[in-house]
């Protein structure tokens, strides 16, 4: 197997309908992240393309690092599953893993890329010498009724979104601007900076009918929240929300976040992933929501030196 650049059109060279390209193999991607970033194929010994997923090359303090992209909880690999025989699928994914390690062996600077949680046979990483980490994301199935979905969320949650929708009201939006109001909002609030390029480029290309959808508390006269989802190939991924603290009742935020699922189950989608539930405090808010604790894979190498010099602050990782 070799790894090569994969410039054209992504779904055609996989031999994929348009529909059923996951979201983050879709070619909006190219324009959202920009510089930096990689479409690479797998191809096996007759040219075709057997697998696909994404890389971003950038710099953190000087170092040269290989990462998913922004906004991408992973590395969108896509794979093509061929062999009916379980002994030699499970040697089919090996050679698969085993190709992409040694082409990340070969590139010069960190390795974090983390992998969809289908992925979960990464031995062949461990093997080359990568630390192998575990994630967590939340995901909901479904293919259950609303009603069933809803039970699920935690009592506290119930009653808060019951008690702000009697106060407020949620609206679908499609204006790219009042989602980023609410995410500002936040970001402001806990201090940290916001990429606006990125984010208003992820919201143009994903915020219309049939690749994504907002939805805005209201309350009182003022936007107060918004949660914003994108969709493919049966996936909704949760990939911003903000609350607007000086004007948002407990329930805002909830509010708009159940809007989302009712309208993402409304669409007949399989899975609703809230996108990695790694910090603590967004992990008991995700939690709420009932959803499946998943884990996912994250790959991890870097240098000697700047990997002991790493391990103060990401031991976890490195």
């Amino acid at each position: 197997m070799t790894v090569s650049p994969l410039t054209g059109d992504t779904a055609a060279a996989l031999g994929l309908a348009p529909g059923a390209l996951p979201l983050f193999l879709r070619e909006e991607w190219r324009g959202i992240v920009g510089e930096g970033y990689e479409r690479l194929a797998v191809l096996d010994k007759d040219g075709k393309a057997v697998a696909a997923f994404n890389l971003h090359r950038t710099r953190r303090a000087g170092l040269r690092l290989i990462s998913h992209p922004a906004f991408n909880p992973h590395c969108g690999l896509w794979r093509r599953q061929q062999a009916k025989n379980p002994a030699k699928a499970v040697g089919e994914v090996k050679k698969l893993h085993t190709a992409l390690a040694e082409y990340l062996l070969a590139q010069d600077g960190m390795v974090h890329l983390a992998f969809p949680p289908e992925e979960t046979d990464l031995q062949p990483w461990a093997w080359s010498g990568f630390k192998v980490v575990a994630q967590w994301t939340y995901r909901i199935d479904l293919g259950q009724e609303l009603a069933a979905i809803r039970a699920g969320y935690a009592d506290k949650q119930r009653s808060a979104i019951k008690k702000g929708r009697a106060g407020g009201q949620v609206q679908p939006t499609l204006d790219p601007e009042r989602v980023l109001r609410a995410v500002r909002s936040t970001f402001a609030r806990k201090g940290k900076g916001l990429d606006e390029a990125t984010t208003t480029a992820l919201l143009q290309a994903f915020l219309k009918p049939g690749t994504g959808f907002a939805f805005i508390a209201v309350e009182n006269g003022h936007d107060t929240a918004a949660a914003f989802c994108a969709y493919a190939a049966g996936t909704c991924y949760y990939l911003l929300g903000g609350v607007d603290k000086a004007h948002a009742s407990n329930a805002a935020g909830a509010m708009a976040v159940d809007a989302c699922i009712e309208q993402a189950h409304g669409l007949g989608l399989r899975v609703f992933d809230f996108e990695g539930s790694m910090l603590p405090e967004v992990e008991r808010y995700f939690r709420t929501f009932g959803g499946t604790p998943t884990p996912y894979f994250t790959v991890n190498r870097a240098p000697f030196l700047t990997e002991v010099a790493l391990k103060k602050k990401l031991r976890h990782l490195f």
